[in-house]
């Protein structure tokens, strides 16, 4: 029971101050380039941020997605 009063106030503890100092646009796409690097991920994460900045402008949100894969899942099919 005491672990749970302690998440409770880590949580709301980093819930406020996320709500009182959120992270810029700029912020986030460096966490973005950041995960990418240290995930050691063949993602392109500047396609990525681009794509999702234009997310709401796009007719097909689907193609959008599939385009951003990175070259080594798009060889990658699927069979049912």
């Amino acid at each position: 029971m005491r672990g749970d009063f302690f998440m409770k106030r880590a949580f709301n503890r980093f819930s406020v101050r996320s709500r009182l100092a959120p992270l810029s646009d700029r912020d986030i796409e460096e966490k973005r380039r950041e995960g990418v690097r240290t995930g050691r991920s063949d993602w392109d994460a500047d396609r990525v941020i681009g794509a999702v900045w234009r997310l709401d402008s796009a007719d097909d949100v689907g193609y959008v997605l599939q385009s951003l894969r990175p070259p080594s899942a798009a060889r990658q099919t699927t069979s049912n």
